[in-house]
């Protein structure tokens, strides 16, 4: 689900900056179902633990909530501003979860495959331990 994000989102950025720079309405509504689906997805990774409904909920209302208020941005500034910053915002922004993300997943390998469970400093005290 992350990587459908991050694919989403890189694709999606980069066709509003596309979109803002050569023009075609096109080119810019495809650009925004791409955000609004890394939206929905990164919205469903807020509850993990939630029913599927709740999940959906919140997926739903990330995705209103960052149209209401991109379409307020909008209103107020220039379009294709904004849409060239909302765009490289977005590239920026999930260009760094994925490599997070990444790096997360690479370490969970890491340790499954030396059979660590538990933390890694078991025994050790911590910073604030007296």
């Amino acid at each position: 689900m992350r990587a459908l994000a991050c694919v989403a989102a890189l694709l999606g950025g980069a066709g509003w900056i596309a979109s803002a720079i050569l023009g075609g309405a096109a080119v810019y509504w495809a650009g925004a179902a791409l955000l609004a689906l890394a939206v929905f997805v990164l919205g469903l990774q807020l509850t993990p633990r939630a029913p599927t409904w709740l999940q959906a909920i919140v997926g739903i209302g990330s995705v209103g909530l960052s149209g209401s208020v991109l379409a307020t941005v909008r209103a107020e500034l220039d379009a294709a501003t904004v849409d060239v910053v909302a765009g490289a915002a977005v590239i920026l922004l999930f260009g760094f979860l994925a490599v997070r993300w990444r790096s997360e997943a690479g370490e969970a390998r890491d340790e499954s495959r030396h059979g660590r469970t538990g933390p890694r400093s078991r025994g050790t005290r911590g910073a604030h331990s007296a």
